[in-house]
């Protein structure tokens, strides 16, 4: 049964992000002022909606965003979002690991300030807050 669900929920969510992803290219915004607008209404978000509310819809842009890595701008995107990701998981052990990849998405970014708020307050400071 659960090989069955498997198969049935796998392909619907790649479809939906498959379709997600085709809806962003076709806005004709670029991808660096759409992926900005989104990971700042993610820190807004956080602190109204929750993690819980918010975790499945950040993982799906996640892995949009995945595709967008071309620049450092992006990777600075990038970074915000894994931070704000790492924040919405309960388990400390699997944040520190998400703060940690958000640390190396923001070394690839040309951002200082990111870097900075990214390292500053990821794990080796303090919790970081959702809109670094």
């Amino acid at each position: 049964m659960l090989g069955l669900a498997a198969g049935v929920v796998g392909p619907v969510v790649a479809g939906e992000l498959i379709r997600a992803g085709f809806s962003a290219a076709l806005r004709g915004r670029t991808a660096e002022e759409d992926w900005r607008e989104r990971v700042d209404q993610y820190g807004r978000d956080y602190m109204a909606v929750g993690a819980v509310a918010l975790q499945s819809r950040l993982a799906n842009d996640l892995v949009i965003l995945q595709q967008h890595l071309d620049t450092p701008v992006m990777w600075s995107h990038a970074a915000r979002a894994l931070v704000t990701y790492g924040k919405t998981t309960p388990n400390p052990t699997e944040a520190i690991r998400w703060y940690d990849l958000a640390g190396v998405a923001a070394e690839r970014s040309d951002d200082l300030a990111v870097r900075v708020r990214v390292w500053v307050r990821g794990p080796r400071g303090g919790r970081p807050h959702p809109t670094c």
